[in-house]
């Protein structure tokens, strides 16, 4: 069984059968897995660029480097470290995988177990603060529409982890438990605990003063008790008393005694 194919954009006609067409669609079928695995080559390329980038940034600023940086969003920036710490973790050759980055992740993800147990991939505070983002979004967004967009969001971005929506944002408020204070109230708290600690330190050298002045005056009084005495002896009862010090000191006290 033949047929007649019309190229676009031309007069010319091709007679074609079922053959043909069986070579054709193989041949793009072909074409769609090189694509899948070049694109998992290049997004494994990017994870491991990113992640040499979240060690060289202080915490709580890739985000805002990648944003400000990269063409790609930030949750394709997290889906091509995903792949990176998996092709690293695992040995896995992602040149060899047919299919896409999403597959590739589903195909990698560990099982969720019947009972508790780790998550598949830890998060950072940069996590935490996108979860969190996604959250406020949720709970406070203009419209119903963008409610549930954001909903959808939090809940991959925390499937990607191995945790329900409800669970990632419970790890991500434990991890950043100022996220919703202002930063002039974070700055306040700040300076406020660090006066409360000089306060403690002044008071704790105040202490150590004073018992430092009650020693001294102890010594005081001691001393001067001690020369009223002294002064009430003879020259030969100091001379005596000298001596029996020294011979104490010098351990030949008892050696006097037993003599």
């Amino acid at each position: 069984m033949s047929s007649t194919l019309h190229i676009p954009g031309t007069a010319v006609a091709v007679v074609i059968d079922l053959p043909f067409l069986a070579s054709e669609i193989n041949d793009a079928h072909r074409e769609v897995i090189y694509a899948g695995r070049s694109m998992l080559r290049w997004a494994e390329t990017a994870g491991i660029l990113l992640l040499k980038v979240k060690e060289k940034v202080r915490h709580g600023e890739f985000k805002a480097w990648v944003e400000a940086n990269c063409e790609a969003p930030y949750d394709t920036a997290v889906q091509y470290m995903r792949v990176a710490k998996i092709a690293t973790s695992k040995n896995v050759e992602v040149h060899t995988f047919d299919g896409g980055i999403r597959a590739f992740l589903e195909a990698h993800s560990t099982p969720r177990p019947k009972t508790p147990c780790p998550t598949v991939t830890t998060i950072d505070r940069d996590d935490a603060a996108h979860a969190l983002k996604l959250q406020a979004l949720v709970e406070r967004g203009t419209t119903e529409a963008e409610r549930d967009v954001a909903q959808r969001k939090l809940e991959a971005f925390a499937k990607g982890f191995g945790h329900t929506a409800e669970a990632m944002v419970s790890k991500a408020q434990g991890l950043l438990p100022d996220h919703e204070k202002t930063d002039k109230q974070v700055r306040m708290e700040r300076a406020e605990a660090e006066a409360q600690a000089a306060k403690a330190e002044t008071e704790a050298a105040r202490a150590e003063a004073a018992s430092l002045r009650a020693q001294l005056n102890a010594i005081l009084t001691r001393t001067k008790e001690l020369e009223t005495e002294v002064q009430k002896l003879s020259r030969d009862e100091l001379v005596a008393r000298y001596i029996g010090l020294v011979l104490e000191r010098e351990g030949l006290a008892e050696l006097k005694k037993a003599a």
